[in-house]
């Protein structure tokens, strides 16, 4: 099975400007697992832009609500198995 990917900008999942793609393989097989799109600079700029939105929105919070964002997202990443082992 060959998944297919989007990027992640600005919120949502999009295709690259140029809709180019590049497959990705397990090199341990070869096999062909993934087509991810390939950001080129226009990608880029767009993806800088929503950052920069996004950080405006972030610096107005006060500590305690980014505190509480981190903590949330932690708890998320633990639950998917995404925190580091003991």
């Amino acid at each position: 099975m060959t998944y297919k990917t989007r990027m992640w900008i600005n919120g949502a999942y999009v295709a690259s400007v140029e809709n180019k793609t590049f497959t990705l393989e397990n090199p341990a097989t070869l096999q062909q697992f993934a087509n991810v799109h390939q950001a080129d600079t226009e990608d880029l700029e767009r993806a800088v832009d929503a950052v920069e939105t996004a950080q405006s929105a972030w610096a107005s919070r006060s500590a305690y609500d980014c505190a509480e964002v981190l903590r949330t997202a932690a708890k998320v990443a633990e639950m998917r198995g995404c925190g580091a082992e003991s």
